[in-house]
């Protein structure tokens, strides 16, 4: 793209930052820092901004940190954010609004009436009903309240003139997706190619599983502890490394405790970022047996150090791992877990190939570079428009 555009991103994550354990924030701080790579001029509003590291010159950040409680902040960011809008308009020419992820219920509709093209995204996928510890999303669905917040999803996407999704699973956030089908475009989260890289140092002939995730129970944490169990019998220089933070922590270690292989299975908890790389590149196959992971960016991270991964065939995840990168395995499936981990432990071979495929499949379609190429396509798409022509050079996913 040779034109240089100013772009408003009216919500830039709840949270928007460089370094802190938030997937939402980091991936837009990452978003951002491409976009201003590429010479864009960019005014970026957000409720909370954490950065270590400053931005360029060409990235305007405005913290509009709430002064209302609880139930009153929706609306303040709104009022504020079209505010700060018809502000920066009197002395600066702004060509389009982009309100980054997560994609807040009804936030961009205080854009509408502003004559600028709108930006939604990216929309993951919300997590399935019947997903252990998420039985409160069906009540959240079903309530009263429902129709109310489909009708604010209708308005705003309907306002909006693109919509980026990172995998076809997060057109369950669209209530009528037919409708906005031709302004949807795929937009996958980007990876850094060069922090999350192969490693010359890298335990190639360890058997290392790597779980690194919130340790959740809709994550499938117990699952993989039962798994273990079988694969522990059948590789018996298998480990399992559970890296990660969250409700389930406790429960974890008492499950763990309990196992035939406890001495195998090491709990390390929360990880520092700065530290992901390495624990990647220390494992033999990373795996992520979720009850319909959203997305999945640790699946990503683990591919571009070159590793194999193991995933469920639900959700978000499934797109990314592409034919050969792994094994996708029903929820919930300890048994087909297991079978999948032992296979890929039982063959160095195996585990070189899959994961040459995974790092070349990141290279291609998921380092920033690529993204940033993707975005520009869709800003060029809004501001023309001829969004047949970009949808063409969509970059194809992983079937199911």
């Amino acid at each position: 793209m040779s034109r240089k555009l100013s772009i408003f991103i009216s919500h830039g994550s709840h949270y928007l930052t460089d370094h802190a354990q938030h997937g939402d924030g980091l991936v837009a701080y990452g978003f951002i820092r491409e976009l201003a790579r590429r010479g864009h001029e960019l005014y970026v509003a957000a409720p909370v901004i954490d950065l270590q590291t400053p931005l360029p010159d060409n990235v305007h950040l405005y913290d509009l940190t709430a002064r209302t409680g609880p139930g009153f902040r929706q609306l303040e960011y709104m009022v504020r954010s079209r505010a700060l809008l018809d502000s920066i308009r009197r002395n600066h020419h702004i060509d389009l609004i982009h309100q980054l992820n997560p994609v807040v219920r009804g936030l961009s509709i205080s854009m509408v009436g502003s004559g600028l093209p709108v930006v939604l995204g990216t929309f993951v996928g919300d997590w399935p009903t019947g997903a252990p510890s998420l039985r409160s999303f069906e009540g959240i669905r079903l309530g009263i309240g429902s129709a109310f917040k489909a009708a604010l999803d209708i308005v705003q996407q309907q306002s909006a003139q693109a919509l980026l999704i990172t995998t076809p699973a997060a057109r369950n956030r669209m209530p009528w997706p037919d409708a906005v089908a031709k302004k949807t475009f795929i937009v996958s989260h980007g990876i850094d190619a060069t922090q999350f890289a192969p490693s010359a140092e890298a335990d190639s002939n360890g058997k290392r599983i790597l779980f690194l995730n919130g340790i959740w129970r809709h994550k499938g944490i117990y699952t993989l502890l039962d798994a273990f169990d079988v694969v522990a019998r059948r590789v018996p220089d298998a480990r399992l490394v559970i890296a990660g933070h969250g409700p389930e922590s406790d429960g974890v270690r008492e499950r763990a405790a309990r196992s035939e292989a406890a001495d195998r299975i090491e709990i390390v908890g929360r990880v520092d970022r700065t530290r992901v790389p390495e624990f990647m590149n220390a494992c033999a196959v990373h795996c992520l047996p979720s009850f319909g992971e959203p997305y999945g960016q640790s699946v990503l991270e683990a591919m571009a150090c070159g590793k194999p991964v193991v995933v469920t065939n639900t959700g978000g995840i499934r797109y990314l791992v592409p034919e050969g990168g792994g094994y996708k395995v029903p929820p919930g499936d300890a048994p087909a877990l297991a079978e999948a981990l032992v296979t890929i432990l039982s063959s160095a071979s195996l585990r070189a190939e899959m994961g040459a495929i995974n790092r070349r499949v990141v290279e291609e379609q998921h380092r920033w570079e690529r993204v940033g190429d993707r975005l520009e396509e869709v800003y060029s798409s809004v501001l023309r428009p001829d969004i047949d022509a970009v949808r063409k050079g969509a970059p194809a996913q992983s079937s199911v």
